[in-house]
């Protein structure tokens, strides 16, 4: 943990900043007495509620206040005193996307921009860091269990083993584990391609050949006018005997 001097003095800071943004900043409110107000008199009972937590070194008590108040009221003075309260906590992993935030204020203070790229340096060297690819056939991104937006090229996650789960309708279609030290960026790569199978039509059967059936018509035919024919011969022959001569060796008609 570092001395809390310098963040003290920062939040301090950005506290003057809101309340020379509210004209009516001069006002007695706390978190308690805002239970109807509009929700930026919340956040702004809370900002100061929070305030006083770092002024007595609270610094749980003091982040804990300040979400509140971000989640009311979207402001940079709220999102980077949330980020100092968490870098004294060593909370670096929480910490990070609010100092990323920060910096994508153009508006912000210079003083402000300066503190929060220290902090960021600081915080960089002690997270890992995932850039995750994926595509339209992954709709849910798992990290550890909880969900993370799918293409997401800047998640900070604590130094370690992690698992990384692409889904889709509710099924997990893959499933990545890796090992991120502190200081390091790993790219986790989703991607799931489609492959369209196509399925090979029923043949179509071919209609029945009458070569066959036309060559056992003629046959048949042929045998029954073979039939017909001994028939004639054989009562032609009855009509007409003749005897043969039993000559030995000799047979005549």
């Amino acid at each position: 943990m570092r001395t809390s001097a310098f963040a003290f003095s920062a939040l301090l800071l950005s506290a003057s900043a809101v309340t020379r943004a509210q004209p009516d900043a001069d006002r007695e409110v706390t978190a308690e007495t805002t239970t109807q107000a509009d929700p930026v008199e919340q956040a702004r009972a809370l900002f100061r509620e929070g305030v006083g937590h770092v002024e007595g070194r609270d610094y749980e008590a003091a982040a804990t206040s300040f979400a509140a108040a971000l989640e009311l009221h979207e402001a940079t003075s709220i999102r980077f005193n949330l980020a100092s309260a968490l870098m004294e906590l060593d909370r670096y992993v929480d910490a990070y996307p609010h100092l990323v935030g920060v910096l994508a204020d153009e508006t912000a203070d210079a003083e402000v921009r300066r503190t929060t790229e220290r902090h960021l340096r600081q915080a960089t060297r002690r997270i890992g860091r995932l850039a995750i690819n994926a595509n339209d056939s992954v709709d849910t991104v798992m990290l550890d269990g909880a969900a993370v937006t799918p293409g997401a090229q800047d998640v900070a996650v604590e130094p370690g083993e992690h698992t990384i789960e692409g889904h889709h309708g509710g099924a997990v279609v893959v499933r990545r584990q890796l090992t991120v030290g502190a200081g390091e960026r790993a790219h986790v790569d989703l991607t799931v391609l489609r492959v369209e199978v196509e399925t090979e039509a029923d043949p179509i059967p071919e209609p029945p050949s009458h070569t066959g059936r036309n060559v056992g018509i003629a046959v048949g035919a042929l045998a029954l006018m073979g039939a017909v024919v001994a028939i004639v011969l054989v009562a032609r022959s009855g009509d007409d005997e003749v005897r043969g001569d039993f000559q030995p060796g000799v047979l005549r008609w």
